[in-house]
């Protein structure tokens, strides 16, 4: 629960007007605390409802940052599975995932201004080196989590019954990323002698 006097934990605001919920983590130094969370969403219906009128529970408490973010993930994922969480704009943990509980005209009007923004003269620079600092500072924890929300095809060995990544196949075979995905687009045996199945994860997921 603590280290080094801080607090890790998992909390739920509650709209006491509309019901409706956000599920957040927090690191704290001591409680209670005033902290209400910094979503989106929900700073926007603070503002429309008042601070008075929202009510903050702790669900749980966590040892450490990387605890703290797979407790986040979960209980997302729990109360959105019940119809809740509905001020939650991501999946939470340490990916900065804000596109995949956005529909998908949200996703393409955002899309086509950053790339506007992004492709003009005096921005390109400056965007590859944000891009860069980005990539280069994140965890391979991180990268795989993003990889599973925003992968296209998911891949498998055929014959098995697990689909994963591109990447996460070829670190369990010991290939590159290239001949695998290369493989999988062809056809073709792999030179470790199997053949690899590719498939659109939005027709896995229905499966």
């Amino acid at each position: 629960m603590t280290n080094q006097n801080k607090i890790f934990y998992i909390y739920e605001i509650k709209n006491l007007i509309n019901g409706k919920t956000y599920i957040g983590k927090h690191i704290s130094k001591s409680l209670p605390d005033s902290y209400l969370g910094s979503g989106v969403y929900l700073r926007r219906a603070i503002q429309k409802y008042g601070r008075e009128n929202f009510q903050k529970t702790i669900i749980c408490f966590a040892e450490n940052k990387k605890d703290l973010s797979e407790k986040e993930v979960y209980y997302i994922a729990k109360e959105k599975s019940k119809g809740k969480a509905e001020y939650n704009l991501t999946w939470g943990g340490e990916g900065g995932d804000t596109l995949s509980l956005r529909d998908q005209k949200s996703n393409k009007e955002r899309s086509e201004k950053l790339k506007m923004y992004w492709s003009t003269e005096g921005h390109i620079e400056q965007r590859n080196l944000k891009s860069k600092e980005t990539w280069q500072s994140k965890t391979k924890e991180e990268l795989d989590c993003f990889r599973k929300h925003h992968s296209k095809y998911l891949y498998r060995i055929k014959g098995e019954q697990e689909y994963m990544t591109l990447r996460e196949l070829s670190d369990k075979v010991g290939m590159s990323v290239y001949a695998v995905n290369m493989a999988a687009k062809a056809g073709t045996k792999t030179r470790l002698g199997f053949y690899v199945e590719r498939e659109e994860k939005e027709k896995i997921e229905t499966l």
